[in-house]
């Protein structure tokens, strides 16, 4: 991921020092918890400090919002930023949370430049409608049940 994070940065940031941003926001939406919470943010805040660097510019002000379900422990989290803040360098990062699901508006329009959700990929946080339409439930104790509804199943979630 490192690579194709570094390669986003500096396509948000031209070679150019005339056109290095002030301001820049970064979202993690799924962020999850614990250490990986703030794996990928670490990395774009790293470079863009590397690039500004490279430029001899001083880096953005840059603000790291990371957003999961409501239910994710976020004071795990909070810790974490608290981390990244401190081990910034000389770039300066504001930092939060914001609870929601990403599947809901969650920021205002044109307010990110950089934003990362690989650590959800691979979670859903409602079944697909399709499922829920024809009240088929996500897992069926019932093996026979539960191999006849399969291509069905994954047709659904494959949409």
């Amino acid at each position: 991921m490192k690579p194709l994070i570094e390669a986003a940065v500096i396509d948000l940031c031209p070679g150019t020092s005339t056109f290095l941003p002030t301001k820049m926001v970064i979202a993690d939406l799924g962020c999850s918890s614990g250490p990986n919470a703030i794996a990928l943010v670490s990395i774009a805040v790293e470079a863009i400090h590397n690039h500004c660097h490279q430029f001899l510019q001083p880096p953005p002000e840059v603000s790291v919002l990371l957003n999961d379900l409501p239910d994710n422990d976020f004071n795990i989290v909070v810790k974490n930023l608290v981390t990244l803040r401190r081990s910034s360098n000389d770039t300066i990062v504001m930092t939060g949370v914001l609870p929601g699901s990403f599947y809901e508006r969650l920021f205002t329009s044109g307010s990110l430049h950089l934003v990362f959700s690989s650590n959800s990929l691979h979670w859903l946080s409602k079944a697909p409608e399709d499922l829920i339409r024809n009240q088929i439930p996500a897992y069926n104790i019932d093996e026979h049940t539960r191999l006849e509804r399969r291509p069905m199943v994954l047709q659904a979630y494959a949409q």
